[in-house]
Order: C-alpha cells, then sequence, then structure tokens
C-alpha cells in the first residue's frame, strides 16, 4: 500500500522523472562508533534481493516512471 502510495504521488507530479528505492544499509553503522553513540538499529537486517525486487515490481505496477535502485 505504501509502495502503490509513493508511485501515485511521483504519478501526481510533472516534474519527477525516475523513482529510486534506497533500501536500508549498513554503511554508515561505524559513524556511531566514531560519534561515541550507540547504533539503535544494529539489530536490523538488510533487505535481501528477492525482496527489494518485490518492492521494486510493486512501485512498477503503478507508474510508467523508470524505477530502480542506485
Amino acid at each position: 500500500e505504501h509502495l502503490r502510495a509513493v508511485a501515485e504521488l511521483a504519478n501526481s507530479l510533472p516534474c519527477v522523472q525516475q523513482i529510486n528505492l534506497i533500501p536500508y544499509h549498513t554503511l554508515g553503522n561505524t559513524k556511531y562508533d566514531w560519534l561515541c553513540r550507540e547504533y539503535e538499529l544494529k539489530s536490523t537486517d538488510m533487505p535481501d534481493k528477492d525482496t527489494v525486487n518485490g518492492w521494486l515490481s510493486a512501485v512498477r505496477e503503478h507508474t510508467k516512471l523508470f524505477v530502480d535502485t542506485p
């Protein structure tokens, strides 16, 4: 439902040419160590490729815009 809403919002904005879905990743974890702060999402897993591909398909069903991940 959320992904459909993203596609519909993008469709309603004439200046939007594409949609980039950026899945959660753990690349910023070490910054928290440098800042002496606790990383509260350390138990959160990155989505697998099948999950991300499912998200891409769900958005593509509702838009003619280019949809991809970086």
